[in-house]
C-alpha cells in the first residue's frame, strides 16, 4: 500500500502523547523534530513540482491549499462520529487510543516508504 500525502501528518505529535503521556513533557522538543521532519518533506515535495522559479509562488499556494482543505475534508468527515463517541468515557477512550494507534502506524509506514524509496 502506498501512502501519498501528508494528510493527517500533523496528528502524529498527539497520537503519540496520546499513546505514551510521558512524551507530553516533551512538547516543545517534540513539536520542534516533527516540524523539521515535516518541513524537510515539504521541501522535498515542493521542489519536485516547481522545476523553475517562475512557478514557485503559484505552487507553493496551490499546495498550500491542497492540504489545508484535505485536512478540512477529514475533519469534516470525522468530527461528527466523535461527537457522539464522547458520550461514553470508555468508548471514547478506546476510540482515542486506537485512532492514536492508527495514526502511529500510518507515519511508521510512511517514513519507512520514504526511507527505502
Amino acid at each position: 500500500m502506498k501512502i501519498t500525502g501528508p494528510v493527517g501528518a500533523p496528528v502524529v505529535e498527539p497520537a503519540v502523547a496520546n499513546i505514551v503521556p510521558r512524551v507530553g513533557r516533551l512538547g516543545p522538543k517534540l513539536a520542534f523534530a516533527f516540524g523539521l521532519v515535516h518541513g524537510f518533506g515539504f521541501a522535498g515535495a515542493l521542489g519536485e513540482l516547481a522545476a523553475d522559479t517562475s512557478a514557485l509562488l503559484p505552487t507553493l499556494a496551490g499546495f498550500n491549499l491542497g492540504v489545508e482543505l484535505g485536512q478540512l475534508a477529514v475533519v469534516v468527515a470525522v468530527f461528527p462520529v466523535l461527537l457522539c463517541f464522547r458520550r461514553s468515557l470508555v468508548l471514547a477512550s478506546s476510540v482515542t487510543f486506537a485512532g492514536s494507534m492508527l495514526c502511529g502506524a500510518l507515519a511508521i509506514a510512511w517514513l519507512a516508504e520514504r526511507i527505502v524509496g
